[in-house]
């Protein structure tokens, strides 16, 4: 303790309560002056023998105090000791151990919560709960320098490599490790796990989503071909319902696309057109053969049904090893029968297909050596193609955009969008063929892009040129993408909202040394620029004139029968506003000082910088004297004086002047709605609709609460309170935005 207070300069007063946190944060502390250890405890040492178990034996010590536990006393151990339980299941589970001289801890699991009290003469005591059989096994493991290092390196690194260990100063490991670790945090520049990971990640999709587009288009340079039929994205699209996301859990439909067989015989010769979600992807001159898992033949399947695809290893089956490569379909969603041959190989028969509704790109006369090379041999055995340069051809121009493929685009999960139509999962892009050099045929394959944007090397238009080619815009805009009942009917889905993410960043400490200014003209900005408004008559009236939703601060309300939460009951929110002083000058409500100086120490420790009212919660901290009288418990409406203030609040209806949206009340104009405020009083017995109880209001017509009138909000929180408000016919997240900005214009 001497030692960890000089590290951390703590006073000698200070001891006793870093003591006491050690124990809390590990569970166990040993003391120098000795512990009181439980006269009936067992005391027991690890057995001496290597790999011998020993039974506890506990049973002639009793339970203190009718409890059911039983105290035991442990040696600690030079060696590894495990104290074990064997349960009810006859399985060993882990209790506690002692290692390398260090103090009894417990092992994570279901004891996890055993305490060990240990002294000075390197014992600990445990309760352990009776009825169980216990066991000590001690165990000698010995590890050699260069595992040392290796375990070492696994705990710091993302895993240790042969050259790693091989290269280390055994010497002195201590000392190196020591080196090591100040060499990673001084001298070395940081490196990026997520930098390298982006680097080479290369996923096929079919859509734009929030962090990436797809492509590139088939002509461009680095674009993607494959030689094999059909991927592992298609056998996920025809094989499912729906797929979850695995970070939010959301689950989006897939199409179910089948795999359909089309048979033609010219002069004599016979064809299988495959085609996938209604597009061509090969010809074959078998039919289908199932096979066993060990490639012997079953029987010929029918080319008449139509297949769903249940497996595709991203591999042309013609020169796979064996065992046979898994291409699997089914019927329906019936037993998935594996193909002999495996995944087909890409062909295009001018007897059996009409090329002239195709697309494709003769790249025959490219070298195979430089323009058009073999990529990820060892995982595809050659079917794995990249375009190293553009491809200049007529037919270029004719081929589908890959940059306007959006997942927003599906319309009920059938048709596309009236208005938008680019492709998605249901409504691919019909495919790209490339004659290759030395014969053959290969299929364009949509890869997600990802651009450098590096310290080191930033995206000088921050990513604004794919921001815009993902954006819908002009007579679009007030479009509804979805039907508000669909899952996915989400706000962004709405509008001429841009489906992808700008990605350029604010400045950290990380990057702000390296900041660049851009003059791109389509560079976008991210989120780092916040506008604010405070929420006053002016911006209600504003708000009210744009987009023509009732939303009124609410005044006149005042406590009644239908409010069940009081101030001092615990948990409670309450509301309080400044009245003038003299209103805390011989109060007679009955209410007791402790209850008033218990809100006092609330609402002068409060951080609501709301100038109108403070909000506190109250929950009965006995250890701070936060803590009403008992009697008080259903008091309300009193007053407080806040002495290190000199103010006097005063306690009123948790909902005076909060702001909700009333639409749901009444659509059209009332006499208050020039106001920006309702006078709930009038507007309950003299106006026309009646308001009924402010409960049951809330209740019945599901008011959205906007904030407290005078609170500073961002237009950004305003924006997304405006969007779940406002209809969706009408408005979409980009809408509400510009709502929100020509609202707040004069007074931002």
């Amino acid at each position: 303790l001497d030692q960890i207070s000089k590290l951390m300069r703590l006073p000698q007063r200070a001891h006793r309560a870093l003591a006491c946190l050690l124990f809390a944060v590990t569970g166990f502390s040993r003391y120098s002056m000795g512990a009181s250890f439980d006269a009936n405890a067992t005391h027991v040492e690890c057995p001496s023998t290597v790999d011998n178990m020993t039974e506890i034996d506990i049973g002639a010590s009793l339970a203190p105090n009718g409890t059911k536990t039983i105290p035991v006393v442990l040696s600690i151990s030079e060696n590894l000791c495990i104290l074990s339980r064997f349960s009810k299941n006859r399985n060993y589970i882990p209790v506690g151990r002692s290692y390398d001289g260090n103090d009894w801890e417990s092992s994570a699991g279901v004891n996890a919560r055993l305490t060990y009290m240990c002294d000075s003469q390197n014992k600990c005591q445990v309760y352990l709960p009776k009825d169980y059989t216990y066991y000590l096994t001690s165990y000698d493991h010995n590890l050699d320098e260069k595992h040392k290092v290796a375990r070492f390196l696994e705990k710091n690194t993302f895993g240790p490599t042969i050259s790693e260990i091989n290269a280390w100063d055994y010497s002195n490991i201590s000392k190196s490790m020591a080196n090591w670790v100040h060499e990673q945090i001084y001298d070395l520049s940081t490196t990026s796990h997520r930098e390298y990971w982006r680097k080479r990640l290369s996923p096929r999709t079919v859509e734009m989503y929030k962090h990436g587009v797809c492509g590139p288009q088939a002509c461009e340079q680095y674009s993607r071909w494959r030689k094999f039929a059909f991927t592992e994205k298609d056998a996920l699209m025809s094989g499912g319902k729906e797929e979850a996301d695995r970070v939010t859990g959301i689950k989006r439909p897939l199409p179910r696309h089948k795999l359909t067989i089309e048979t033609k015989d010219v002069n004599g010769a016979t064809g299988y057109i495959l085609s996938y979600a209604d597009q061509v992807r090969t010809v074959i001159y078998e039919p289908f053969k199932e096979i066993d898992r060990y490639g012997l033949v079953i029987g010929e399947l029918d080319m008449n049904a139509t297949y769903y695809i249940c497996q595709s290893d991203e591999i042309e089956g013609s020169v796979r090893d064996l065992p046979p490569s898994f291409f699997r379909i089914a019927i329906n969603f019936g037993d998935c029968k594996y193909v002999k041959g495996g995944n087909p190989t890409v062909n295009l028969d001018e007897r059996f297909i009409d090329m002239n509704t195709l697309n494709y790109l003769d790249l025959s006369a490219l070298s195979n050596e430089t323009d058009l090379v073999v990529i990820n041999e060892e995982i595809t055995k050659g079917g794995d193609l990249l375009l190293t340069k553009a491809a200049n051809d007529s037919a270029c121009s004719t081929f589908p955009d890959p940059y306007d493929n959006d997942y927003r685009s599906s319309f009920l999960n059938t048709k596309k969008h009236p208005m938008w139509g680019p492709a998605s999962r249901f409504h691919p892009d019909p495919p790209v063929f490339a004659k290759l050099p030395g014969g053959g045929w290969a299929l364009h394959d949509y890869r997600l892009i990802l651009k450098e944007n590096s310290i080191e090397k930033p995206m000088m238009d921050g990513g604004g040129k794919a921001v815009m080619a993902s954006t819908f815009t002009a007579d679009k805009a007030l479009v509804v993408t979805y039907p508000s009942y669909a899952w996915w009917a989400t706000p962004e889905v709405y509008g001429h909202e841009s489906m992808l993410i700008c990605p350029n960043a604010p400045p950290t400490i990380f990057n702000q040394d390296h900041c660049k200014l851009s003059y791109e003209e389509n560079v976008c900005i991210g989120n780092d620029e916040q506008f604010f408004v405070t929420l006053d008559e002016m911006a209600l009236k504003s708000l009210q004139g744009v987009t023509g939703k009732l939303q009124y601060r609410v005044d006149g309300l005042v406590f009644d029968e239908s409010l069940t939460t009081r101030p001092c009951q615990k948990t409670s929110r309450s509301r309080w506003v400044p009245v003038d002083a003299n209103e805390c000058v011989n109060q007679t409500d009955g209410v007791k000082n402790d209850t008033r100086n218990a809100f006092a120490a609330l609402l002068y420790n409060s951080i609501d910088t709301n100038p109108n009212m403070r909000d506190v919660s109250y929950y009965g901290d006995d250890d701070h004297g936060v803590k009403c009288n008992e009697n008080d418990i259903d008091s309300y409406g009193f007053t407080v004086f806040v002495e290190k203030e000199g103010k006097c609040f005063k306690n009123v209806h948790p909902d005076l002047m909060s702001i909700y949206d009333m639409s749901t009340f009444y659509d059209g104009t009332l006499d208050w709605n020039e106001t920006g405020y309702i006078d709930y009083p009038i507007a309950r017995n003299g106006s026309s609709p009646k308001l009924d109880k402010w409960d049951i209001e809330l209740k019945k017509n599901k008011f959205k609460l906007l904030g407290r009138y005078g609170d500073v909000k961002s237009v950004e929180d305003v924006t997304e309170d405006m969007i779940y408000n406002l209809d969706y016919d009408i408005f979409g997240r980009s809408k509400a935005r510009e709502a929100a900005n020509a609202a707040f214009e004069p007074i931002l």
